[in-house]
Formats: C-alpha cells, sequence, structure tokens
C-alpha cells in the first residue's frame, strides 16, 4: 500500500511540473504574439528618438538607417579588415552628427537632431505598415515600412526649431524601414532584426508657431 502511495505521489508531481511547463510555455509564446510589427517598429523608433534626444550617438549609429546599411555592407565583403572600417564608419558618422548644423530642409542628413532636442517632448500616436512603393519589392516577397505619427511639443521658443517661423507643437510623419530591406544584396547572416529610422516629414496643417 505504501509503495503505491509512493508511485502515485511522483506522477502527480510530474503532471504539475508538465502543467507548469505548458502554461509557462503558452505564456511566452503570448508574449511573443504580442510583440507585433507595429509595437516593434515603435520601441525601436523611441530608442531612436531617445538617442537623438540625449545626443548618444551609439544609440543613433544603432538605429540609423543609413549607418546599419553602410555598415552591413561592410560586413558581406569577403576581404578587408571589417572591424576597422566599421569603426570608421562610426568616427565618420559620429563627426557629420556632430557637426551639422541647423537646417529647415528636413531631407537633410540627421535633420532630426533639431526636431527631437532635449526639452522636448514626443509621442507615437499611431504606426501603419505600408508597402514601399519607392523601392519595389523583389518577387515573391513584399517590402512593408512602419510610418508613424509623432507629436513633438516644444516648451522653449529659444531652442525650438525653425520651420519657417519658430515651432511651438508638430505632427511628423516618421518612416521607419525594416533592417532586413535596407539593401538587396545582403546575405541573411548579416541581416539584423530591428526598425531603423529612414526619414522626417512635418505634416503642414499641424505645424504651431510661436
Amino acid at each position: 500500500m505504501a509503495g503505491k502511495k509512493k508511485r502515485g505521489s511522483s506522477s502527480g508531481k510530474i503532471i504539475i511540473v508538465v502543467a507548469v511547463l505548458v502554461l509557462t510555455s503558452a505564456a511566452a509564446y503570448m508574449l511573443l504574439l504580442g510583440q507585433s510589427p507595429e509595437k516593434q517598429a515603435a520601441s525601436n523608433a523611441a530608442a531612436y528618438f531617445e538617442g537623438v534626444q540625449k545626443r548618444d550617438f551609439d544609440v543613433v549609429f544603432k538605429y540609423n538607417g543609413n549607418s546599419q546599411r553602410r555598415k552591413a555592407l561592410i560586413l558581406q565583403r569577403a576581404t578587408g579588415d571589417k572591424d576597422a572600417e566599421i569603426k570608421e564608419l562610426y568616427k565618420e558618422m559620429k563627426s557629420s552628427f556632430e557637426e551639422v548644423a541647423p537646417t529647415s530642409d528636413l531631407r537633410a542628413q540627421w535633420v532630426e537632431k533639431f526636431l527631437f532636442i532635449p526639452g522636448s517632448f514626443y509621442r507615437i500616436i499611431k504606426v501603419d505598415m505600408v508597402p514601399d512603393t519607392e523601392n519595389p519589392s523583389q518577387p515573391g516577397s513584399e517590402r512593408i515600412n512602419a510610418v508613424l505619427s509623432v507629436t513633438v511639443d516644444y516648451p522653449d521658443r529659444d531652442t525650438a526649431p525653425d520651420l519657417n517661423g519658430k515651432v511651438k507643437s508638430a505632427e511628423y510623419k516618421v518612416t521607419m524601414i525594416h533592417s532586413r530591406n535596407i539593401s538587396r544584396i545582403l546575405r541573411e547572416e548579416v541581416r539584423d532584426k530591428k526598425w531603423l529610422f529612414q526619414s522626417i516629414e512635418a505634416k503642414s496643417d499641424t505645424l504651431k508657431y510661436w
């Protein structure tokens, strides 16, 4: 009788352990499902905006489309001192970021430095997944960008951006491109999995001036 009870107790423990593992796996799977492309794009965009605000170029470099495109092209080369080339690329890009002059041309490189400034307050209000019409997809694939609507408030007139007048608040259209789409010729092993800042536009009808 004692032996039977012991076996029953062990079986019960095994069932409990299996149930816990199943529930844990299910929870992890649900969390994974919760990481939608929209949420990933918003998270990566927020990291970029905050990096720009804090002038943290390590973060800026990591989430900037142009920087990561050039880095990926270096990594896929068959020859050369890749580490040295990437360090030189980082140095070059950091220098250009630090030395760029304020501009109202939103197509200029690093213009976001003067839109996401220290002391400004931004909010991502919408994320849309949109086919990339300017860079058509390859056969058998569809190239999708994340297009974000982002509001920014500038409480200090002196430091606010000048877009034909000092801006008090604005809504911007920010395009994020997925790292797998930064180049058509990347080998799979050098492709990353994150959303990268591509461009920014001001929605003219939302601009409010001081």
